[in-house]
């Protein structure tokens, strides 16, 4: 079975025990699906780390910035970001954290650690949920044109802009979907969509359908 891998600002290789759906022959797929003016191709691999607590509690949002860097967003349907994490709203008490895949382990110690300390009232808890999702990355300027053929939720630029994310249904999927300022370091603003791993290459397969019609004359 294929493991996903990941490249640290080292030059080093990490190789992540779960099954990749998404490994090297489905990138050359999605790929050479692209057209002109949309391009797919699976997202690279992240820690993903689950939190929970309560918003309105300072001592909270003070223990996830001392650990991370970044506030929880209070703002529904936002996230903040720096240079090397995400942290996106899922729920009125729930974010999930994006990571390079060498610091997940030493983020979910810290916060383990950080929210063990804070009142049990605040009820902070954080899991390690990276085997759970799996990411495609839709860029390009007819991407929306592309995604509103499986999905209701209005991606349109003007009600979707960067720093934004949604959760909804994507060819009758789950699925969370984010809008970022750019993709793997080039300025290309793309759509992040997460699913579950078990679901994504049936989410990849629909993508590389959808894109044939792209690929007709007069499209």
């Amino acid at each position: 079975m294929a493991k996903a891998k990941e490249m640290t600002p080292e030059g080093n290789t990490v190789e992540h025990g779960g099954f990749d759906p998404l490994a090297a022959d489905w990138r050359d797929r999605l790929s050479q699906s692209g057209t002109a003016t949309i391009q797919v191709d699976a997202a690279p691999c992240q820690a993903q780390l689950t939190l929970r607590g309560d918003p309105a509690d300072p001592a909270f949002a003070k223990a996830v910035e001392a650990q991370t860097g970044l506030l929880p967003p209070p703002v529904a349907n936002t996230l903040t970001a720096d240079e090397h994490c995400r942290l996106l709203w899922l729920g009125p008490d729930e974010w999930m954290l994006l990571a390079p895949p060498h610091q997940g382990a030493l983020l979910l110690s810290g916060l383990t650690v950080a929210f063990a300390a804070l009142s049990p009232a605040t009820n902070a808890m954080v899991i390690d949920t990276s085997e759970t999702r799996r990411a495609l990355d839709v860029w390009g300027p007819d991407a929306v044109q592309l995604l509103e053929r499986g999905c209701a939720l209005d991606l349109h630029p003007r009600a979707f802009p960067i720093g934004r994310c949604a959760q909804g249904l994507l060819a009758g999927l789950p699925v969370l979907i984010a809008h970022l300022p750019r993709r793997n370091g080039a300025n290309h603003p793309c759509l992040r969509i997460f699913a579950r791993t078990s679901m994504v290459r049936h989410l990849a397969w629909w993508l590389v359908d959808a894109l044939a019609e792209f690929r007709r004359p007069g499209k």
